[in-house]
C-alpha cells in the first residue's frame, strides 16, 4: 500500500482552524447560550447582597457581578403554550408546543439583573429570598441556577468534554514538538 505524501502547511492550518471552531469556539458559544450560573445571597450592613457568577464550559467563571442593596428577587415565568393550528398561528409559523421558560429578576438600586432559570427553580429561589430578606441573621445562601437542566448540564457537559479533548490534544502536540526535533537531529 503506497504511503500518503506529507500534509502541506496550508492543509495543516485549515485543519487546525476547523478543529478550533468545532472543538473550542462552538462549545464555548453553546455553553454561553444555555448558561449555568451560581447565585450567592448574603447580608451586608446596607442590605442584601447578591453575587452572580456565570460559567462558560460549566466550570470556567466567565462573568462575575456583585449586586448591592438587593430589595427583591422576582420569578418571571412564561407559561407553556400549545398551539391549536389555527390559520393565524400557522401564518405566524407557530405550531406544536412552546415550552415554559423562566428567569430571575434581581431588583436593586441600579438596573435590574436577569438570570435565566428553569421555571420551578425560579419560583423556589424567589420564595427563599423572601424568607432570607426577613431574617437578617440567616446564613448566606448559594444556588446553582440553570436555564434547563438537560441543556445546561447534559449538553454543557458534552460540550465541555469536547473542549477538554481539544485542549489535551493541543497541549500534547505542543510538548511533542521538541521531542520530534530531537528525533530528527538524531537521525541526521
Amino acid at each position: 500500500m503506497p504511503s500518503l505524501p506529507p500534509a502541506t502547511l496550508k492543509a495543516r492550518v485549515i485543519t487546525q482552524i476547523i478543529a478550533f471552531v468545532a472543538f473550542a469556539l462552538l462549545p464555548i458559544l453553546i455553553t454561553l447560550m444555555v448558561p449555568f450560573t451560581k447565585l450567592e445571597l448574603s447580608h451586608a450592613p446596607a442590605g442584601a447582597t447578591a453575587t452572580v457568577t456565570r460559567y462558560a464550559l460549566i466550570a470556567i467563571p466567565w462573568r462575575n457581578m456583585r449586586i448591592e442593596n438587593v430589595t427583591q428577587v422576582i420569578a418571571e415565568i412564561t407559561p407553556e403554550k400549545r398551539y391549536r393550528g389555527t390559520l393565524e398561528e400557522r401564518r405566524k409559523g407557530q405550531k406544536g408546543v412552546r415550552h415554559a421558560t423562566g428567569q430571575l429578576v434581581i431588583v436593586h438600586d441600579g438596573p435590574d439583573v436577569i438570570v435565566q432559570a428553569e421555571p420551578e427553580l425560579a419560583r423556589e429561589i424567589a420564595a427563599q429570598f423572601d424568607r432570607f430578606a426577613v431574617d437578617k441573621r440567616s446564613e448566606p445562601m448559594v444556588f446553582s441556577v440553570y436555564a434547563s437542566w438537560w441543556l445546561s448540564y447534559v449538553l454543557g457537559g458534552v460540550m465541555t468534554g469536547l473542549f477538554a479533548l481539544y485542549a489535551v490534544g493541543v497541549v500534547l502536540a505542543v510538548f511533542s514538538v521538541p521531542a520530534n526535533l530531537m528525533r530528527r537531529r538524531a537521525k541526521a
